[in-house]
């Protein structure tokens, strides 16, 4: 669903011919339809079970996904650097939008701000900036960079649920990513951190400078923001949450083929 609805940032292509089109829609009714629970990540994913598929409200539910915060811990930080630090994590850079954070960090925040930048693509170095590549989804080198960052930035174009946010999170960062998704039930606007229009260089850019320019602001959000990942993004309540659902779905009977 999620995949149709963002086929073209994704690289993936649509059923073309009208009937072939009709057939995959049918069939993956036909799934959701003889399940006993539709779970999504997120209320957004939630609302395509029944908008795209539609399947009884009562059938469907959510459970988002969980941060391991054993794992992803807010360190103690030093004072505030002169030169804060930015994070990108993203391994697809162009869909996560690491070329538009490059302009505006090359015309904006050069001098202001470091950026370091994680992906798998080639991306080089320059001035203020630093590329990493190669490092592990949950590595100690990637949970050190989040550590060592003072906020985090995701301008991506396409995305279902942000884990990279939800660990930045947990990790103490504010977060500037874009209204895509499910980031809007992630980042609370004005509180963990910021929510930009995607593509929208400038509004990326006023966010951005405004925790480069208040760290104590910046701070805050972050707290802000761990507090929210205990509540609401911990992977152990995550599990206790799905063994609830699967014992209540036990006793549900499926739908008749």
């Amino acid at each position: 669903m999620q995949l149709d609805e963002q086929a073209e940032q994704y690289l993936h292509r649509r059923t073309r011919l009208p009937p072939l089109r009709a057939l995959k829609q049918l069939a993956v009714r036909r799934t959701f339809r003889l399940a006993r629970r539709c779970l999504g990540w997120s209320e957004w994913a939630r609302r395509s079970f029944v908008r795209d598929y539609g399947i009884p409200e009562e059938k469907t539910g959510v459970v988002a996904p969980g941060v391991d915060l054993s794992a992803w811990q807010m360190p103690a930080r030093p004072e505030p650097r002169a030169i804060p630090r930015l994070l990108f994590v993203g391994g697809d850079f162009a869909r996560k939008g690491g070329r538009l954070l490059l302009d505006v960090f090359r015309d904006r925040l050069r001098g202001r701000a470091e950026l370091d930048i994680v992906t798998r693509d080639a991306v080089a170095d320059e001035a203020g900036v630093r590329v990493h590549r190669g490092l592990s989804a949950g590595s100690e080198p990637l949970r050190r960079l989040y550590r060592e960052a003072d906020a985090f930035v995701l301008p991506t174009f396409a995305d279902c649920h942000s884990i990279a946010s939800l660990e930045a999170m947990a990790s103490g960062l504010p977060v500037v990513t874009t209204r895509v998704g499910a980031n809007p039930e992630i980042v609370e606007a004005g509180e963990t951190g910021f929510l930009v229009d995607a593509g929208d260089g400038a509004s990326l850019a006023e966010a951005l400078g405004t925790l480069v320019g208040d760290a104590g602001r910046a701070r805050r959000m972050g707290a802000c923001g761990r507090r929210r990942v205990e509540r609401t993004f911990d992977a152990r309540k995550t599990v206790e949450r799905l063994v609830a659902e699967a014992r209540t779905a036990a006793a549900v009977p499926a739908d008749s083929i």
